[in-house]
């Protein structure tokens, strides 16, 4: 099976966020790409003694802040 990226509509970003889970231990992270796939922005971050769902929960809201922060939602990409 082949997993292919699919690019958001003309004008919009797309975020793809994911999280793991090591011994307990989660890690989170996020890739903010515009609809040519041009990585506008990317994140990582080490997220302590989680599960699983607070983890991919955690990589979202980090990349809808830093999505946020950056003004990338406001027709600029």
């Amino acid at each position: 099976m082949v997993i292919k990226w699919h690019p958001p509509l003309t004008g919009w970003i797309k975020i793809n966020f994911d999280g793991s889970l090591m011994n307990s231990q989660a890690s989170i992270g996020f890739v903010i790409r515009n609809y040519d796939g041009h990585v506008l922005l990317a994140g990582s971050n080490n997220v302590g003694e989680n599960s699983i769902n607070v983890a991919k929960s955690i990589a979202l809201r980090d990349g809808l802040a830093a999505a946020i922060e950056r003004g990338l939602g406001s027709n600029r990409c």
